[in-house]
């Protein structure tokens, strides 16, 4: 009994040394989840995630691609193209993927707030502040949400509106540039 229990442990042992190599890093990791899991939508959409944080974007569309092509409705990955083609300034493509999200996912307030972005840069001030105000309204903690509208107000000359979520964002604990609140008379 003691030899069969000393072998499940050297065994168990072996196995684990054996595998350690992908648990190194998350992309490690994740490339592990991708090439031992090669249909997994989730896989691939979080390895497009460790590529984009890590500014490998084509890689990053590659993996969303893949994940799209088994589950064309995987949210992540929808939101994930959708933020690609926004870095690449293909703004049409960009707000049909956060359209599909939201289709998908209608309560995804980054998908809202990267919506807002997409409006501020086509010149569609009046839909992007209704984006940012409705990323906010699904999650009041928004920093970038909350953050877009105080400098958007700000630009408006809606100092008041500009203090509030000034405010909020120093709520969560962001410190928003000490000469921007100070332009706003906000302590």
């Amino acid at each position: 009994m003691i030899g069969a229990a000393t072998f499940a442990i050297i065994a168990c042992a072996l196995l684990t040394f054996a595998h350690i190599d992908n648990f190194r890093d998350k992309f490690a990791f994740w490339s592990n989840a991708v090439a031992t899991s090669p249909n997994s939508p989730f896989a691939h959409m979080a390895m497009g995630n460790i590529d984009y944080d890590s500014n490998r974007i084509e890689e990053a569309a590659d993996e969303y691609r893949k994940a799209l092509a088994i589950d064309p409705l995987e949210p992540g990955s929808l939101f994930g193209l959708g933020e690609v083609y926004l870095k690449k300034g293909m703004l049409k493509e960009a707000e049909l993927e956060f359209r599909k999200t939201l289709a998908v996912y209608p309560f995804y307030d980054n998908a809202y707030l990267e919506l807002g972005v997409l409006y501020y840069k086509q010149g569609k001030f009046s839909e992007a502040e209704r984006a940012w105000i409705r990323a906010i309204q699904l999650d009041p903690d928004n920093v970038g949400a909350n953050k877009f509208l105080a400098i958007f107000y700000k630009e408006q000359k809606d100092y008041a509106k500009a203090a509030y979520y000034t405010r909020q964002l120093q709520r969560m604990g962001v410190e928003p540039p000490a000469d921007f609140v100070k332009s706003l008379g906000v302590e």
